[in-house]
């Protein structure tokens, strides 16, 4: 593969990598593009990711959910660095480099902390202005929840769906015996199919680009919120553990997220 290089970037190519502008390193790296982690030293690459992510343009910043679960726990340290060895050969179709910028631990309620330790999943947070099963909430979506039913998406859940769900993928988390597992999501089920809930969304769809297929890849899901005016009763626990494990299809890809929200909804 060959590239032109014209006579700016020639001499911007010459300079020490020490002279060199923070926004000078920016240029020669979007001029060279997927090739200038193999033409440009270490110190120009460090210096562009200094420009991208300089105070006065901070939206490029994005912030990444990583879980963790099980047996994945005690390797943490080699998974993240194979995390920064993927980002760093780039990512989507233009294999666009990316730095981690910091790590932070999450605790059950979701607030940073500063020594953090893995934690079980029933210790999960469920934010209720009152008792959590009874008091009054709406469950949002903001990533594509992807649903099926007999292979077909569902574009409007209840919450007997999302317990469906839930149990299917905590059963795969949990070491408990299966019968155990049957009885439990009977009951589960029973209790929500009697509880009155309202869905408000739409389609939203899901763009990936897949290197093994080399082109885009659509996950197609809905978003929006679940009403539940008399809370979500016996599954509020499921619920919570919903938020960290995610409910349906593409939960790998970050889909399906639950975020719990209390309170009703004014609607006047």
């Amino acid at each position: 593969m060959t590239k032109r290089i014209d006579a700016d970037l020639m001499e911007n190519c010459r300079r020490p990598p020490g002279e060199l502008a923070s926004s000078a390193a920016a240029f020669l790296v979007s001029r060279f593009g997927p090739l200038a982690p193999w033409w440009l030293q270490p110190e120009v690459l460090e210096k562009a990711i200094e420009h991208q992510l300089a105070p006065r343009d901070r939206s490029g910043i994005v912030v990444l959910d990583w879980f963790l679960f099980g047996a994945a726990i005690p390797h943490e340290a080699i998974l993240l660095h194979a995390w920064k060895e993927a980002l760093h050969a780039g990512l989507g179709q233009g294999a666009r480099p990316v730095a981690i910028v910091s790590c932070e631990t999450l605790s059950p309620t979701g607030a940073v902390e500063t020594h953090g330790r893995p934690w079980t999943l029933d210790q999960a947070c469920f934010p209720a202005n009152g008792l959590p099963g009874t008091s009054a909430c709406h469950l949002h979506f903001p990533t594509p929840l992807r649903i099926l039913r007999q292979g077909a998406l569902i574009h409007q859940p209840k919450l007997a769906d999302l317990v469906v769900a839930a149990c299917r993928r905590t059963s795969a988390m949990s070491p408990s015996d299966g019968q155990n597992d049957v009885m439990l999501r009977e009951d589960l089920l029973e209790d929500a199919l009697r509880r009155p809930s309202r869905w408000c969304g739409r389609r939203l769809e899901l763009h990936r680009f897949s290197a093994r297929q080399d082109r885009d890849v659509e996950l197609r899901g809905v978003t929006g919120l679940l009403h539940l005016p008399e809370g979500p009763g016996y599954a509020w626990p499921l619920l919570a553990a919903a938020h960290w494990l995610h409910l349906g299809k593409g939960t790998i890809y970050g889909m399906g997220q639950v975020v719990v929200e209390p309170g009703a909804i004014d609607e006047s």
